[in-house]
């Protein structure tokens, strides 16, 4: 498994396209078979250099030019180079994410639910509209399959004057309670209107790139991903390890043998209960939907 991030890429006559960048995890070597993203592109890696000199492999950390065939340099500029094929699941095509949230304390601004700003993630950088989230920190740290279990607090806004405090949602007073980073973990989901292929725990940078830096100060926020999401509206459905079930999946065919036909019939009966909260655009609207699957 492995995983290169490439910032340039040429032509070289007689060769093939050369594209240059940094490996980020793994180990990639002569021969390989890699996808090449965002074109989806498979090819086999023709040689490697580093520093002028070829070598037969690169690993986590080192700079190099990775040389592949029938690839027009002009259809790439940056992207990521991924072996085996597919990304084994390092590597995600994404429309947002969850990030737990640190404001950079050089910034005096407050980062407000429902804003816009430039997220940087790698090479690449767009507008994303944040909505900020927290929970105590009296309760265990939830983890990337608990933010889709628990329900979490929502936030108006985050700011370092003090330091760092956090406004709960809802409270418009003169002196709204205000929660400290020692006793409250703050969460921020990220969406953007593009898809991006976005490799999984990236750190990302929140900046306002229109802004003048000598005054207010470029960079908003940073955080490491704890979750992706996409437009596919696939979910997971995970059972205790100390269930026992039997699932049958798909129509069975009138082909079939009497034996898996026993079988199919013996297989019990599952029925899931799935429950969701979906937030609509507006701050104060909310509506919890719930659905009942069998299998």
């Amino acid at each position: 498994m492995c995983l290169m991030s490439f910032d340039h890429c040429f032509a070289l006559r007689g060769q093939g396209t050369v594209l240059t960048g940094t490996m980020l995890q793994g180990k990639l070597a002569v021969g390989d078979v890699v996808e090449i993203l965002p074109i989806k592109l498979e090819r086999k890696v023709k040689s490697i250099q580093r520093f002028k000199t070829p070598v037969d492999s690169i690993s986590s950390g080192d700079r190099a030019g990775v040389c592949v065939t029938k690839i027009d340099a002009s259809d790439l500029e940056r992207g990521l180079l991924v072996s085996p094929p597919g990304g084994g699941g390092t590597v995600t095509l994404s429309s947002g994410c969850i990030i737990e949230i640190s404001q950079v304390r050089f910034y005096k601004g407050e980062i407000r639910s429902h804003s816009n700003f430039h997220i940087s993630i790698g090479y690449e950088t767009t507008v994303g509209k944040v909505t900020l989230f927290g929970a105590p920190k009296s309760a265990p740290k939830p983890t990337a399959d608990d933010f889709f279990r628990y329900e979490f607090e929502a936030i108006d806004a985050i700011s370092s004057t003090n330091p760092q405090n956090i406004k709960k949602a809802g409270q418009y007073d003169d002196k709204p309670p205000k929660y400290t980073p020692e006793s409250y973990y703050t969460y921020a989901m990220i969406e953007w209107k593009t898809d991006m292929y976005i490799p999984n725990s990236s750190l990302i940078i929140g900046s306002k790139l229109d802004s003048d830096p000598i005054s207010s100060g470029e960079v908003l926020c940073t955080g490491t991903i704890s979750g992706l999401f996409g437009k596919t509206d696939k979910f997971r459905v995970q059972f205790p390890t100390s269930a026992n079930l039997s699932l049958y999946l798909g129509q069975s065919k009138k082909t079939k043998a009497p034996q898996q036909q026993q079988q199919k019939q013996k297989s019990p009966q599952c029925m899931l209960l799935i429950k969701y909260r979906k937030f609509l655009n507006s701050a104060l609207a909310h509506k919890k939907i719930d659905q009942k699957f069998t299998s």
